[in-house]
């Protein structure tokens, strides 16, 4: 699955079992979306977009309600297997779910086929795009000029990256391990110093060189409990595919390493665990 030590995004995350992680990525989604109180109000001529919807069930159950009486969201992820199980299992009359590589192709190709869009949707998609600055500068070309506006929520940081990485760098699992630095963006953050302020610097300049205009843009951390770190490492190893990707003989021997390191680097409590990860959400609109 991996493709030894090159992989991408495309279908790294399995659909079925990343739902096992939905629940705590759609709370956060969700509490990120009711911050932002967007400067124009839905109409029903109005198209919506909605990069990296990964199985669907965020841009259903949550863009589709807060975008009435819009009835045009078009759902994109790289993925063909996130898609084909969206079409499948998370279909709705006012979605149209589609494959495309946003920051990989061309988004005119985009353009051409759907036209642009008066409000774009990125929710917990863009740390798996590579670059930043083209993905930007693609956001503003894909708004409607002068009234369009977006909201991006990413992920900076995870512990669960940071103990990836430890764990492809153990002389041990090198081979095994593919490492994850080439599946986000130069942006994202290992061995994440905490400092939140630059964070909010680094995405306040990305907004304004692509010719946007930042509204509000909130960074924070944040915890996801799980009731044991072995909880949490196995639906790690299922919604990323380690354990097709890993051989059999080294499944247990892997996880071993990987729980001891989760739990030298996470807040434990008793009876508790809480997986840290930080975050950025911010609002920009296109400039007049």
């Amino acid at each position: 699955m991996f493709g030894n030590q090159h992989f991408g995004a495309v279908d790294l995350i399995h659909a079925h079992t990343y739902t096992t992680l939905e629940d705590l990525s759609i709370k956060e989604g969700s509490c990120a979306l009711h911050r932002i109180t967007f400067l124009n109000t839905p109409a029903k001529t109005h198209q919506h977009l909605d990069i990296g919807c990964g199985p669907g069930t965020f841009s259903r159950d949550f863009l589709v309600p807060r975008s009435e009486p819009c009835t045009k969201l078009l759902a994109i992820d790289r993925s063909p297997l996130m898609v084909d199980f969206a079409k499948r299992h998370r279909q709705h009359e006012n979605i149209t779910f589609d494959v495309l590589d946003f920051g990989g192709q061309d988004v005119e190709q985009l353009i051409a086929k759907y036209g642009r869009f008066d409000r774009i949707y990125s929710f917990l998609w863009f740390h798996f795009v590579k670059d930043q600055r083209k993905a930007y500068v693609d956001l503003a070309k894909l708004l409607t000029p002068t009234s369009g506006e977006c909201v991006v929520f990413s992920s900076v940081w995870n512990v669960f990256t940071d103990v990836w990485l430890q764990v492809h760098l153990m002389e041990r699992w090198r081979e095994v391990i593919p490492d994850p630095r080439p599946l986000f963006s130069v942006q994202y953050k290992f061995e994440f110093d905490g400092k939140l302020d630059k964070i909010e610097a680094e995405v306040r300049a990305l907004v304004a060189d692509a010719g946007l205009e930042t509204v509000e843009c909130h960074v924070f951390q944040s915890e996801w409990p799980f009731p044991t770190v072995e909880v949490f490492v196995g639906l790690i190893f299922e919604a990323f595919g380690f354990y097709e990707a890993i051989p059999e003989a080294d499944i247990e021997a892997v996880k071993k390493d990987w729980v001891r390191l989760v739990q030298k680097a996470a807040s434990t409590k008793t009876n508790r665990f809480a997986a840290k990860a930080a975050f950025y959400c911010v609002h920009a609109k296109a400039r007049p």
